[in-house]
């Protein structure tokens, strides 16, 4: 049974609706503290637009700083010149010849100095006496090591001590050669180094000497120096000089009397020449009369003004172990673009090969001072320099840049500050003018700023 509808119902009158809006506006405001979010909003858009104000400051105070800062210390180093070239060695030198071809036993040691006439090898026409040849050798040096390590019959302390001593000294100059590439001169301080264990192991034993050692090499040599028969010719000094147990077939070449008239387009003609064969003979050897020889390298015309004829450079001698030698330089020679440099000198060290051809360095500047990257160099007031920092703080350091050498500049130690004269006022009142720092110059460790952009002198970095 379907429920009456009540038709007589009557619509709300103005003051219930008005009676009812009210209780709808008491539940919002129950809800929603509308105080409270006005205050919130407005501390919201004051926070806003004072972390602005405090960027914006920030900004400008720091001059639009960028970047992260990297600094690296200012050390002390030292830096070279160099000019890496190609030298040819002049030297007037007399071939030796002989009849045979075979093994060459040489009794003289190659650079040592020799009378006129005095033996100086055996040729012989065989060359199966080589063996024999190269075993004398070896003996040789063998009895020279054994007969320098005799010591005294009264030994002291102090001796022994010192004995060790030079023992790790010579050690380790072994060593150091070795690292350097630098064999010959490894080879002859092993001989060396030899000779003191040699006498220590005789300080440290109850044998007084090597004379069965000595008597057994001997012997094996006289046994040996019988077995060297078969033709053979003896080869004597024709004048006093420097003998030489090898050639290169340049000895005729480069001559002192083709050095005066040596060119650029002259030496290209002598690195291309070979020398004139001598039919019927073999050459075994060289002299020279005279210590004195010469170098020469080829530069450009306009590097000419890095050199000064007169004046002595070091000649870093790479294939020879790296070996350094002071050479004069005796004059220059220009044509056209091209130039020579002829270098001379009459110091023959052992490690110095006797060969025609020689990769040289030359030193031509050396500095020292604090190295600074060349990139962190700047110029404030028209003044060279360079940002340190100093805590927190940027300050501009000047410098005094001596020379500059793979991208770093090496500066004075004891560079000079700039100054600016100052009003001030002494106790009384009274203003005079003082001498006041305006840049401090750069010193030993420092810290060099080498990245960033926008710094200035007295820039506060956190």
């Amino acid at each position: 049974m379907n429920e009456a509808k009540n038709t007589n119902a009557r619509p709300p009158s103005g003051a219930e609706r008005k009676k009812t809006d009210n209780r709808r506006k008491r539940r919002l405001s129950d809800i929603f503290d509308t105080v409270y979010l006005k205050g919130v909003l407005i501390g919201a858009v004051l926070s806003a637009v004072l972390l602005g104000l405090v960027y914006y400051v920030c900004w400008h105070v720091t001059g639009g700083f960028e970047g992260a800062v990297e600094v690296t210390p200012a050390l002390s180093a030292t830096a070279e010149v160099r000019y890496d070239a190609v030298g040819y060695m002049f030297r007037d030198e007399t071939v030796l010849y002989s009849q045979y071809s075979g093994a060459i036993n040489a009794v003289r040691a190659d650079g040592e100095r020799v009378g006129a006439g005095e033996l100086l090898l055996t040729a012989y026409r065989e060359a199966d006496v080589d063996n024999v040849t190269g075993r004398l050798k070896e003996i040789d040096a063998r009895i020279s090591v054994l007969e320098r390590s005799a010591v005294g019959e009264n030994v002291s302390v102090s001796y022994t001590k010192a004995l060790e001593n030079s023992i790790s000294v010579k050690l380790e100059q072994v060593r150091a050669a070795l690292a350097a590439g630098e064999y010959a001169k490894a080879r002859a301080l092993s001989d060396e180094l030899l000779v003191l264990l040699n006498r220590k192991n005789l300080v440290f034993s109850s044998e007084h000497g090597y004379t069965a050692q000595l008597d057994a090499l001997k012997a094996e040599k006289a046994t040996l120096s019988s077995r060297l028969t078969g033709e053979s010719a003896r080869v004597y000094a024709p004048y006093a000089g420097y003998f030489y147990s090898s050639c290169d077939g340049g000895e005729s070449l480069y001559t002192l009397k083709n050095l005066e008239a040596i060119t650029p387009t002259a030496l290209d003609a002598l690195i291309a020449s070979r020398a004139e064969s001598v039919d019927g003979r073999t050459a075994v050897g060289k002299i020279s009369a005279s210590r004195k020889w010469y170098l020469v390298v080829e530069t450009e015309t306009s590097s000419l003004a890095e050199y000064y004829v007169g004046k002595e450079y070091e000649l870093e001698f790479t294939d020879c172990g790296g070996l350094e030698l002071d050479m004069l330089l005796q004059r220059t020679v220009e044509e056209g673009e091209r130039a020579l440099l002829v270098f001379e000198s009459d110091k023959l060290p052992e490690d110095l090969d006797m060969v025609r051809m020689h990769n040289v360095s030359i030193k031509l500047k050396t500095y020292s001072g604090i190295r600074v990257p060349v990139s962190a160099i700047r110029f404030v007031d028209g003044r060279e320099g360079v940002y340190a920092m100093f805590g927190n703080t940027v300050l501009f350091r000047v410098i005094d840049v001596i020379g500059t050498v793979d991208g770093y500049a090496y500066v004075s130690e004891n560079g000079e500050p700039v100054t600016v004269m100052a009003e001030a006022k002494d106790k009384d009142g009274n203003v005079y003018e003082k001498e006041v720092v305006l840049f401090g110059a750069l010193g030993l460790y420092d810290s060099i700023i080498t990245s960033g952009t926008g710094l200035y002198h007295g820039m506060i970095i956190d």
